[in-house]
């Protein structure tokens, strides 16, 4: 990678996760290789099992043979992948733009490099969202897609955004002001 001012971190969160990280982060990690992007990525455990750390800890060490600007960090304790994903962030105050990924690969390791890539070009943060097609089904049990649908119409009614399914989606931002760089 050549230097640049840039900085990006990339944060892939995990609970009990390490299976599906296994399979996602190879691909994650041979991308990211061959991008260009200033990426640093942070797999990000959010107090999983025991046992998990020692997985993850490997596969950080497998995925740096390919990548080498790869970490895992480990929360503390169990609060969500909201809370890990922020407490990530805030590791890397110098990071000039902010994304995440899940790791159970719904997102390609194009697509979200190529999320990256719009962000930056266009400047501003970025959703990424997971559309329902012909092709592409999700699916949700009876309350979660109730759930689903009364988010979805409040926040067309109270703040008048359309939008399709920004509760399953990489994030590409700058960080917020205060913090002084954009989030992914």
């Amino acid at each position: 990678m050549s230097p640049s001012p840039l900085s990006i971190l990339l944060v892939t969160p995990v609970w009990n996760d390490s299976t599906r990280l296994a399979d996602f982060g190879a691909s994650l990690a041979t991308a990211l290789a061959a991008s260009p992007l200033p990426i640093r990525w942070l797999i990000a455990d959010d107090g999983s099992k025991p046992g998990e750390h020692a997985r993850l800890t490997a596969l950080q060490a497998a995925f740096a043979r390919v990548f080498p600007h790869v970490a895992v960090h480990f929360a503390a304790a169990h609060h969500g992948k909201g809370s890990v994903v922020r407490e990530a962030w805030t590791l890397a105050p110098d990071a000039e733009w902010l994304a995440f990924v899940d790791a159970d690969g719904s997102v390609s390791a194009e697509g979200i490099l190529d999320l990256i890539t719009v962000a930056l070009a266009a400047g501003t943060s970025v959703l990424g969202i997971r559309k329902r097609t012909a092709t592409t089904q999700v699916v949700e049990s009876f309350w979660r897609g109730l759930a689903h649908r009364g988010f979805l119409l409040a926040v067309r009614l109270l703040l008048g955004l359309q939008c399709a399914d920004p509760s399953a989606a990489p994030k590409s931002s700058t960080p917020p002001p205060t913090a002084g760089s954009p989030a992914i």
